[in-house]
């Protein structure tokens, strides 16, 4: 299952089994039981009910050599219907002795040894799995699928997006105190279809390591970057008029553009920058409304 969520593999329905509710073992034992007592020791035994004293018991408590005689009151039975019927109960138990037409079915995990009722027991598909194109190229390679966010994270050296509102949120009270005091935050929608990291991983790989080349030209040291649990990228640009972002929008995104169409990807990779510099593209309060405002547009152009 955890190969069928990184893609590795498929999966297909092809039978149904019961687990036990408590340790999820496969191995139950359905068990017919006395409905008494729950004994296992129940046997199917033919009855004789005797008319004239009303006796019911197994037919072996009336035979005695060739003929039938009631064990209560010692008359022997000469004709069915007549002397005697045999009724609908056909069981019964060594533990307890009731007699009963049909038995109980309990469950016992051979496991844990618990017992249930059916209808507590748990249904649980068996599946067949095949394996994938990307699990293909996983086994060739020798390496684990691609996730674009933590190979980017880790090149770029992004802070965790909490400490990233934070930072920001600062940056907002600055502002408020002193206008004068102007930054900017880029986001990016930054998505690859998944039949490409299946089909061209190597040229997946070789993009994000210009990606990321292209991204550190343009940004400062200073400049703070993180990815949100959305996977949206953000980059705080601190002391950054909002012509510095514009310019820094357009480099990012022209450059972008000319490496997706270079490495013919403009139809599987979508890369798209918003800007926010404030207080002059938004009269934001707080760190918050900023971020909302960003993702409300990448996802609008989405």
């Amino acid at each position: 299952e955890l190969l069928e969520n990184q893609g590795l593999v498929s999966s297909e329905e092809v039978n149904k089994t019961s687990l036990c509710p408590a340790c999820g073992y496969y191995n139950l034992i359905f068990r017919e039981v006395c409905p008494a007592c729950g004994s296992i020791k129940i046997r199917l035994v033919e009855f004789i009910h005797h008319y004239s004293c009303g006796y019911i018991g197994p037919v072996e408590e009336f035979v005695k050599g060739e003929k039938l005689f009631c064990p209560k009151c010692h008359e022997t039975l000469k004709h069915i219907g007549v002397d005697y019927d045999k009724p609908l109960e056909k069981y019964i138990c060594a533990d307890c002795k009731t007699r009963f037409l049909e038995p109980e079915v309990d469950v016992l995990c051979a496991n844990c040894k618990k017992k249930w009722a059916p209808e507590e027991v748990v249904s649980s598909f068996i599946k067949k799995f095949m394996i994938t194109p990307l699990g293909k190229t996983v086994a060739i390679e020798g390496k684990l699928p691609i996730n674009i966010f933590e190979e980017l994270s880790v090149s770029l050296g992004v802070i965790n997006f909490n400490a990233f509102m934070y930072i920001l949120e600062k940056f907002m009270k600055i502002n408020n105190r002193y206008p004068e005091r102007q930054f900017c935050v880029v986001a990016i929608l930054f998505r690859i279809k998944d039949e490409v990291l299946a089909e061209i991983p190597l040229k997946i790989r070789t993009f994000l390591k210009d990606l990321v080349r292209i991204i550190k030209d343009n940004f400062r040291e200073s400049d703070i970057i993180s990815i949100s649990e959305e996977r949206f990228i953000f980059i705080l640009l601190p002391e950054t008029p909002p012509e510095g972002g514009n310019s820094v929008k357009e480099r990012l995104s022209q450059k972008v553009e000319r490496l997706l169409k270079k490495n013919k990807l403009s139809d599987f990779v979508r890369f798209v920058v918003s800007l926010r510099c404030v207080p002059f593209h938004i009269k934001a309060s707080t760190a918050q409304e900023v971020i909302s405002s960003l993702i409300k547009e990448l996802e609008q152009s989405w």
